[in-house]
C-alpha cells in the first residue's frame, strides 16, 4: 500500500470520526415539547427534542427527538430561527466505501450521513436518534450552549406544521 493511499484512508477515517461524533449516543430525559398550529396535535406529538452543544468553531450539529403518532405521516421539512442556523436538513445514515476495492472486513465501509427529502413517521413511536435518522443544523450562527433552548418547526406531509422546543445538551 503506497503512502498516498494510506494518507487518504487516514483522512477518511478522521472525517468519519468527526461526523459520527455528532451522531453518537447519549441518554435522554422525557418531556413533551411540541405544540401544533392545527389538527396535527391530535395525531402526533414530539418529546425528548435535543441538540448537541457545540464548540466555538462548529458549523453544524444534530437534533434528535421522539415522535408519537396515531397514524402514518412524513416529516418533509424542518426549520429553525435564522439566529440559530442557516438551515435544518433531514438526514439518514449511509454506508459508503472509503476506497475502491476495499470491503467492510478490511475497513472499507464508512458510515456517513446524507440529506433526504423526507423522514417516514410510522404509527406508534419513531425515534430520530444518534446513528439513525436525525435533523442536522447547518451554518450555526453561534455555539449552542448546554441548557439553552430554541424553536424547531417540523413540516408534515399530512397536517399542520409542528412547533417543538429543543433543549441543548452536552453529549
Amino acid at each position: 500500500m503506497n503512502a498516498r493511499k494510506i494518507g487518504r484512508i487516514v483522512a477518511a477515517v478522521g472525517a468519519a470520526t468527526l461526523v459520527l461524533a455528532s451522531c453518537g449516543s447519549d441518554d435522554t430525559t422525557s418531556s413533551d415539547t411540541s405544540t401544533s398550529t392545527g389538527d396535527t396535535s391530535e395525531s402526533l406529538s414530539v418529546s425528548d427534542a435535543w441538540a448537541r452543544s457545540t464548540p466555538e468553531d462548529a458549523e453544524r450539529t444534530a437534533i434528535y427527538l421522539t415522535v408519537e403518532s396515531h397514524e402514518d405521516d412524513t416529516i418533509i421539512g424542518a426549520s429553525v430561527p435564522g439566529d440559530i442556523a442557516a438551515e435544518a436538513e433531514l438526514h439518514e445514515p449511509a454506508t459508503e466505501g472509503m476506497d475502491e476495492g476495499m470491503d467492510d472486513e478490511h475497513g472499507g465501509g464508512a458510515i456517513t450521513m446524507r440529506a433526504v427529502d423526507q423522514i417516514p413517521v410510522a404509527k406508534g413511536t419513531t425515534t430520530l436518534e444518534p446513528g439513525g435518522y436525525h435533523l442536522m443544523l447547518m451554518g450555526l450562527v453561534e455555539p449552542l450552549i448546554d441548557g439553552e433552548t430554541f424553536d424547531l418547526t417540523l413540516d408534515l406531509e399530512h397536517g399542520s406544521p409542528l412547533s417543538v422546543t429543543v433543549t441543548v445538551r452536552s453529549g
